[in-house]
């Protein structure tokens, strides 16, 4: 559904942010370690979504991306990140590269990656992008 493709983003945009001097082993472990600070539901996995990171102390994510190169700056571009999708933008990650540009951690390179992946998805409903007045980021 909706949500699962919502969630699917958000990890990309998370795999994005940890990449960065980072090996596919650690930025795979980083992923798991931040899911599993979710609630694990009755029937089925744990799952990182934007929600999930937005609810949770910078601190407990720094602690899960021990051993990812700059734990602690990519920590906290998350959370920022994730708080900016549960946000401005309702819970949809944005699709378009100048949208993606605002969220913490993302820069023209990833902007114009994730942009390109995300191209066709959600066409024409709206979705990732910010409410009317947004400020299309977290201070």
């Amino acid at each position: 559904g909706a949500g699962a493709a919502q969630d699917r983003r958000f990890q990309l945009v998370a795999a994005a942010v940890l990449h960065a001097k980072a090996t596919e082993q650690a930025v795979r472990r980083g992923l798991e370690a931040l899911a599993a600070l979710g609630v694990k539901a009755e029937a089925g996995p744990r799952v990182l979504t934007a929600e999930l990171l937005a609810s949770v102390p910078v601190e407990a994510v720094e602690v899960a991306l021990e051993g990812v190169h700059w734990h602690k700056a990519k920590a906290g571009r998350l959370v920022a990140a994730a708080r900016a999708v549960r946000g401005p933008w309702r819970g949809h990650v944005p699709c378009q590269e100048a949208e993606l540009l605002k969220l913490p951690g993302i820069g023209p390179r990833l902007a114009a990656v994730l942009a390109f992946v995300f191209a066709g998805a959600d066409e024409g409903d709206g979705e990732g992008r910010p409410e009317a007045g947004a400020a299309g980021g977290v201070t």
